[in-house]
């Protein structure tokens, strides 16, 4: 990373937290952020795992018959860090030109982040 560069922990953060899906963390899981809140009522947004829930005779093979579900995630903010170093230095680069698109075009995220941007 030159110093010009942006940790790539940053980059994914910035990401999500537009309220992009992102599965580029190597572990399998779908991650995004959500509206959350704590026993004193302070709002914050979590970062939180995508997940499907099929019903009986749905076909969980069929991404899209599955209702979403979020799971929260417990990962340290250590192990967070780690886990993003390891994403490709092209998808860092198409996570913040997409931010950077969106915050010029005024868009909203899609549910593949920037997949769905090609």
């Amino acid at each position: 990373m030159s110093e010009e560069s942006r940790p790539k922990a940053s980059v994914v953060l910035e990401f999500l937290l537009a309220g992009h899906e992102m599965d580029k963390l190597h572990d399998g899981y779908i991650y995004t952020t959500c509206e959350a809140e704590d026993d004193r009522g302070v709002e914050y947004r979590a970062l939180v795992i995508k997940m499907k829930k099929f019903k009986e005779g749905q076909n969980p093979g069929n991404w899209d018959e599955g209702e979403d579900e979020y799971m929260g995630s417990d990962m340290t903010v250590t192990a967070f860090i780690a886990l993003c170093e390891q994403i490709d230095d092209e998808d860092i680069f198409l996570m913040g030109a997409t931010c950077v698109l969106d915050r010029v075009h005024h868009r909203k995220p899609t549910k593949r982040g920037f997949e769905d941007h090609h």
